[in-house]
């Protein structure tokens, strides 16, 4: 009722709080891909991964504060939400669960069996992997020389877990595309290996030039 009241009463500053929270828990990545504004350069990547992620004592402020009221966080920005340090990943996580809050992440894949465990599957709201290229050599061009196939294999486990584990609310799967000159050719056939995935969403975008290679 806050919601709407502010909205048709045009305040700038409201008195609610956020039903939904975008937070960059992470400025760093395990990959350099080439398209990236963050981590696209040698010297970008470097200068990224020695930030810290997100500290402890704000989590537990968001935690008694936020939290409560949310029904979403986005780990979203700079880095890799799932290359955080298993001690922050495992206190953002029990926060998320304490507070009932569903969970979306976008990821380039690497790391979807480490962290998205069948207890932290039921948590998650979307997952979104960025695929950019289907021939390995294209795939490896824009994404940091990662391995398609592994990248494959982990969503297909994420399919099939959120299957298994058949909940009132299936976790939703978003495939994410930047479209280049190496790589449009390859999206119909793309499509086609992604169907047994059956994802919520495909997401697809032009390419934003960040790097004068580019």
């Amino acid at each position: 009722e806050q919601v709407v009241a502010c909205e048709q009463q045009g305040k700038r500053q409201v008195e609610h709080l956020p039903e939904s929270l975008c937070l960059e828990i992470t400025p760093r990545c395990n990959l350099t891909c080439s398209h990236c504004a963050t981590h696209g350069t040698p010297e970008a990547h470097e200068a990224h991964n020695r930030m810290a992620e997100i500290p402890e004592e704000f989590l537990a402020q968001l935690s008694e504060t936020v939290f409560p009221s949310l029904t979403s966080v986005s780990g979203i920005g700079r880095g890799e939400p799932l290359y955080l340090s298993d001690e922050t990943w495992n206190s953002l996580v029990d926060k998320l669960r304490r507070n009932h809050v569903l969970f979306s992440v976008v990821t380039n894949g690497v790391l979807i069996r480490k962290r998205m465990t069948p207890d932290i599957i039921a948590m998650i709201d979307t997952l979104t992997v960025s695929i950019d290229g289907l021939a390995q050599d294209t795939f490896g061009a824009n994404r940091g020389q990662a391995n398609f196939e592994k990248i494959i294999s982990n969503v297909r486990y994420f399919h099939e877990t959120r299957k298994a584990l058949n909940l009132p609310r299936r976790p939703k799967l978003c495939i994410s595309w930047t479209m280049k000159r190496n790589n449009i050719h390859e999206m119909l056939d793309f499509l086609e290996v992604i169907k047994e995935f059956e994802p919520d969403i495909m997401f697809t975008r032009h390419l934003m030039i960040f790097h004068e290679y580019d």
